[in-house]
Formats: C-alpha cells, sequence, structure tokens
C-alpha cells in the first residue's frame, strides 16, 4: 500500500497485531527474521528465512508454500502466507482464483476484532493497485466496503484502551488515540476510492477522497489519489499540489514522481532550481513541530551520554522516536548528549541503512523498531506516530537527566581534522580516571522496587522496619573498547514514513559494529574516513542489494542518493565495554570546516577532577 499500513501482518499473532497496530500505546515494526549473533536459528525460521531470500518470483512462491506443507504450526504461518499474497499480486497477477483464495486467508488471519479493519484496507488496497488496473476487483470492492462502514471513532477508541489494558501498556492520549482513527479511516475510504478510480468511477472516488482529506491531510495514498484524479482533468496546478503532499507526507514512486517534477518545471519557468527549497518550506508547514523542547537542566559535564536510535525511514511507528530525537538534540548540547541513527531495512528496504548499522544492530540482537539505547541499556520500548513524539521525549529526558549525572571513571579526548583533500582523520584518548565509579557504571542495575510502592505511606520513617543491607555486586572486569562513527546529519530523504529530515545518521563505523579498538592506558587510538570512497561504497551496497537480499526479493529504493554533504559530517566516538554493552563515555565533533576541532568529555565534575589533582600532584 502506498504508505504501507502493513504494519498488523509483521507480527504472526492476533494478539501481537493488536498491540502492534496501537500505536499510542508503543508499537514498532518488526524484523522477521532477524538473527541474533551466534545462536542457532530453529529450524521453522530457518526454513523461513531461505524461503523469503528467494529472488525469483515463482521458485520463492513454492519455497514459501513447501515451508507451510513442513511447518504448519510455526509462528511464522501467517508471515509465509502474507508473503505469498504480495508475490502473487506483484508478480503473477493473471492467477486470479488464487489470489482471491489468498486474500481470503489473509482476512482469516486477522481474527475476529477491530484488527480486521486494517487487514481488510490493507487487502483491497493490495488488489487495487496491482497490475496498474487492480486485480480481483469484486473482492477489494467488498472488503474496502465493510471496512469503511465499520470504522468509527467509538470502537476504535475502545480497542485501543481495551488493549492498553490487556497488554498492560500506559493509556495513551487522546490526540494519538484520534490520529489512529484518522489515519485508519481515512486509507479504508482511499482504498475504496482507488477501487472506484479502476473501475471508472470518477465521481463516487472523488467524493470519497474529499471525505480522506478532510480526516486526514497527511495520508499519502489519498494525496496521491488526489493528484491523479486532478491530472485527468486537466488541473495541473492542483495535481502539483497534491503530488507535492504525497511525497512529503510518504513515498511517492515512479512514475508519479516524475510527473510532480514535470509539474513544478512547467509552473516554474522550466527550472527546478527551487524545487528542494519549496518542498523544504511545504513540509514544515504541513509538520510543524510537535511540541517544544525543555531547556536542559544545568549538569557538572563529567558525563557525556550516548543514545543509539534504530530507525527505518518505512516505519511508521519510529515517526514518534525520529522526532523525540529531534527534539533532544535542541535540548542537549553535544557535550551533553550524542545521538547515533542506525538505519534499518524494518519493515520495508531503507536507502539509509548500510553494513555498518545492520551490524550495531545485531551487536544488541536487536528485531524491532523503533528501538533505543542509552549507553547500552534500553531507552524507550516501542514507538508511534507524531503525537506520541512528546511522550517519547518526556520519559527520554529522565533517563538522560539520570545518567549524565553519573560518573563513568573514563575520560574521553576526541580530536578530528579534515584535509584539503577531504580525508577524515580522527583520533582518540582514553583514560580510567577512576576504577571504582568505572565499576559502579558495569554493575547490575538494581531490580524494581515493587515492595515500596506498597508500604503504607502513614507509617512514619523512624518506625519502618529497616531494610536488609544491598548485597555488593560482584567485581567485573572491564573489557573496554573504543569506536568511531562517521555521521551526516540533517539527511533530506523523504521516505515511506514521512520524515524528510533524518539526524545523526551513521554512514560508517571505524571498527565492526560490537567490538572497537582496545583501549591502553596512553595509547592514542586512531582512525581514518575517506566520504567519497564510503559514498561509492554506500551506492555499490544499495544497487546490490535491490537484486539480491535476504528478505524481500529483488526491490527498488525510492533513492539512491548516497553523496554525503561535507557540511554535514561528523565524527562520534565512545568507550564501551564489550561484556556488559555499557557505553561508559562519547564525544562529538562537527566538521562544518577542514581544520581540528576537539571534545573532551571528562570521568569526573571539574571540582572532583580538581581536588584529585591537589592530592596526586597531578595536572589534567
Amino acid at each position: 500500500m502506498f504508505g504501507s499500513n502493513r504494519i498488523g501482518r509483521a507480527l504472526g499473532t492476533a494478539a501481537g497485531i493488536a498491540v502492534l497496530l496501537l500505536f499510542a500505546i508503543g508499537s514498532h515494526a518488526q524484523a522477521t527474521g532477524s538473527n541474533p549473533p551466534k545462536m542457532q536459528l530453529p529450524a521453522d525460521q530457518r526454513a523461513f528465512d531461505a524461503a523469503r531470500a528467494t529472488v525469483d518470483p515463482a521458485e520463492r512462491l513454492a519455497a514459501m508454500q513447501l515451508f507451510l506443507k513442513n511447518y504448519p504450526k510455526s509462528t511464522r504461518v501467517s508471515r509465509a502466507q502474507g508473503d505469498i499474497f504480495d508475490t502473487l499480486v506483484k508478480y503473477f497477477p493473471q492467477r486470479t482464483a488464487e489470489i482471491d483464495s489468498q486474500a481470503k486467508i489473509e482476512i482469516k488471519d486477522a481474527g475476529k476484532g477491530f484488527v480486521r479493519l486494517f487487514y481488510e484496507t490493507d487487502v483491497a488496497d493490495t488488489l487495487a493497485e496491482a497490475n496498474d488496473t487492480g486485480v480481483d476487483l469484486p473482492r477489494a470492492e467488498k472488503l474496502a466496503k465493510d471496512a469503511s462502514r465499520k470504522f468509527n471513532e467509538a470502537d476504535c477508541d475502545k480497542d485501543v484502551l481495551d488493549n492498553a489494558k490487556k497488554y498492560k501498556y500506559p493509556a495513551p492520549s487522546a490526540a494519538a488515540r484520534h490520529s489512529r482513527f484518522t489515519k485508519g479511516r481515512a486509507n479504508a475510504l482511499a482504498a475504496l476510492a482507488k477501487v472506484d478510480m479502476d473501475e471508472h468511477k470518477p465521481e463516487p472516488a472523488a467524493a470519497l477522497l474529499d471525505q480522506a482529506y478532510a480526516l486526514d491531510p497527511t495520508v499519502a495514498e489519498v494525496n496521491l489519489l488526489r493528484g491523479e484524479q486532478a491530472l485527468d482533468q486537466h488541473k495541473d496546478a492542483e495535481a502539483l499540489e497534491d503530488l507535492e503532499r504525497a511525497q512529503l507526507t510518504g513515498e511517492l514512486k515512479s512514475p508519479w514522481r516524475e510527473k510532480m517534477i514535470e509539474l513544478y518545471r512547467n509552473s516554474h519557468g522550466g527550472s527546478d532550481q527551487s524545487f528542494l527549497a519549496d518542498m523544504d518550506a511545504q513540509y514544515a508547514r504541513i509538520f510543524p513541530d510537535p511540541f517544544t523542547p525543555q531547556p536542559a537542566k544545568p549538569t557538572d559535564g563529567s558525563r557525556t551520554a550516548l543514545l543509539e536510535l534504530f530507525t527505518g525511514s518505512a516505519c511508521d511507528p519510529c515517526v514518534s522516536a525520529d522526532l523525540a530525537v529531534d527534539a533532544l538534540l535542541k535540548t542537549y548540547s553535544r557535550k551533553q548528549l550524542v545521538v547515533l541513527a542506525f538505519d534499518q531495512h524494518i519493515p520495508d528496504p531503507d536507502p539509509l541503512a548500510n553494513p555498518d548499522s545492520i551490524a550495531r544492530a545485531k551487536s544488541y540482537r536487536v528485531a524491532f523498531t523503533p528501538t533505543s539505547k542509552l549507553n547500552g541499556k534500553p531507552l524507550w520500548e516501542g514507538g508511534g506516530p507524531r503525537a506520541n513524539a512528546e511522550t517519547s521525549y518526556n520519559e527520554a529526558i529522565k533517563k538522560i537527566d539520570a545518567d549524565t549525572t553519573k560518573p563513568s571513571g573514563v575520560n574521553l579526548q576526541l580530536t578530528a581534522t579534515r584535509a584539503p583533500d577531504g580525508m577524515i582523520h580522527a583520533s582518540a584518548t582514553v583514560s580510567i580516571d577512576n576504577p571504582q565509579l568505572l565499576q559502579q557504571s558495569l554493575a547490575p542495575d538494581p531490580p524494581a522496587k515493587e515492595a515500596d510502592a506498597k508500604t503504607p505511606a502513614a507509617i512514619p520513617a523512624a518506625t519502618a522496619t529497616p531494610p536488609a543491607p544491598a548485597a555488593q555486586p560482584a567485581s567485573i572486569e572491564p573489557h573496554l573498547v573504543a569506536n568511531f562513527a562517521l555521521v551526516e546529519d540533517d539527511v533530506r530523504y523523504s521516505g515511506e514514513n514521512g520524515i524528510r529530515f533524518h539526524r545523526m545518521v551513521v554512514r560508517s563505523l571505524a571498527q565492526p559494529a560490537g567490538t572497537g579498538s582496545p583501549v591502553e592506558a596512553g595509547k592514542a587510538l586512531e582512525a581514518t574516513f575517506d566520504p567519497a570512497a564510503i559514498s561509492a561504497t554506500l551506492k555499490t551496497y544499495l544497487d546490490t542489494y535491490e537484486q539480491k537480499n535476504d528478505r524481500f526479493g529483488k526491490v527498488v529504493f525510492l533513492a539512491k542518493d548516497t553523496t554525503l554533504e561535507p557540511a554535514h559530517l561528523a565524527i562520534a566516538a565512545w568507550v564501551e565495554d564489550t561484556t556488559t554493552h555499557r557505553v561508559l563515555q562519547a564525544a562529538f565533533v562537527p566538521l562544518a570546516s577542514t581544520g581540528s576541532q576537539i571534545h573532551q568529555s571528562q570521568s569526573e565534575p571539574p571540582a572532583q577532577q580538581s581536588e584529585a589533582a591537589a592530592k596526586t600532584g597531578a595536572a589534567k
């Protein structure tokens, strides 16, 4: 579906589907078949992964059908059925009887709850879009009509709240619940409108699209179909506006993107020189900042936190996490917080992903997007739409403020230089200034104190039974490594989830993900990045991925511009313990110009460092 609505199919169970569709509650997209490193996968997963990696469509169908025969009770059965449906529709539209049977299976898998309406919308839209003029249109019309008729806000609200209670998630805000309803119903109306357009009934299609647009003008499918109708009526100005909105609210594939550029040039004297700037301005109007970030609390500079975000430009639930990160970057300086975004091919191919970003996710055994880590520990669980961004931001603020006030005992000084030829050289010096603080940083977090919440508040503290002394954690032998990342900030790319500007995108790592250069006292660690070579490597990776990959068969990326913008580049470095995955210190150096830049992350507050220096006679 344009602006993919295929969230429900990502999880194979009805219960999982219900949770996943609750963007407001905390949803995520799943990397089906993500392989944790150094672990023997179950036989059914190995068979499923092998079938999904098959490129030839006919062979892929046969492999998926064999998987269903051999593993009828696998949790991946629903995903395999979905893959068969997609493959039939995309490559074998003439096999209408098989497609219709598979469509019925898709709807049956959804169960009888409210989530069924999302599935009906998805299947109807897939059928209506197939082969340019649609396939199995009677089935598509029946499903789209049912979804449109039953999709009301009261039932949608009840479904969200019931599932929040059932799965013990916080109740979502009214704004988040309303967003789920408007987008869901608008997509259902758009699917029915597409069927009408396939059947050459423009008037009822236009009426449906007007309803959908009034509900939510940011649904990409609605904007595209309005643009198609405007083109048919030779209303070029309206068509351009609709196609531009479709581009900004989601994906815009060929040939519609080329048509949009043609219309823009025709209306601007044959030039598209101002196209990007105009689109940027329009994006800001359509999607203003969802909330105002807080000012950062004063810190003692003892620790720079590292936030790692595993996200995807095709991941709808990643929107709230991406926008929360945007706000966090405004709240905190880079001496307080360093952010690294590792894009993933989840749930669909992402041209911002690369081998290093995929490998970093595997080192954490990441299976979902969005997933986030703060200093190596979990930060957020799940994501959601724009309406959820402030909730994610507020949750992160509490944890970041707490972590930046905990000295780690590790000091990191990072320098980075860009030579006139564009080569980037980075050097890091790491010292352990306080082994005791380092041990405390590596110690396991204490378990949640549920009993504390049950203690009657009326009992005076003096009369309460004193708690037993906490057991001292066993000493952990540190295995510290340092790594460097070449980061590109503010990458402009309008992907399927509508995010246009992508912050702190990791383009390359100096060392393989999950490893690094061993930290040795007094030894400088060096790294060199060649942006031109990295750009070429990224392009080759995307070209190869389009032809052969382990998940999607042959694909076509919306864009493959891997040119690295020099003014947006930066170097990040961090110190990590390979045993616990804890990140002890981080540093960030922007490379807006040639020359040398320095970032020093201190292990202790300046006052403590001065006191320690006075006692030892050493100069810091």
